[in-house]
């Protein structure tokens, strides 16, 4: 949330990947707009978003875990990685070499 004379354009391609520049405005926030998609909120300026145009003081509302961004960070922290076919193969490979070495030093050992 934040306070400002004019309305100010922010840079939110990094958080959002949307290439067009964010209007946001002095406005208020019902009940219900944590509910609302992060493009639709205009009176509010994330973590990692830069300002292009005009000036404006905030108050920061969340931090952390709480923030959008650690939001995202956590469901990301969530999904399991899905291992892809050639990191399937290369495991299996792997598996395969290191029962012949083991079954080769181990005749090595007995016979030598």
């Amino acid at each position: 949330m934040f306070i400002l004379d004019d309305y100010i354009s922010i840079d939110e391609s990094s958080f959002t990947g949307e290439t067009k520049p964010s209007m946001k405005m002095v406005d208020s926030i019902s009940f219900g707009s944590r509910r609302t998609s992060i493009s639709d909120r205009r009176n509010i300026v994330f973590m990692g978003t830069y300002v292009l145009n005009g000036n404006a003081k905030g108050i920061v509302v969340c931090t952390g875990e709480n923030s959008e961004f650690g939001k995202v960070f956590q469901m990301m922290q969530q999904q399991e990685a899905r291992k892809t076919p050639l990191q399937k193969s290369m495991d299996a490979l792997g598996k395969q070499l290191s029962y012949y070495s083991l079954s080769i030093i181990g005749f090595i050992v007995i016979v030598g």
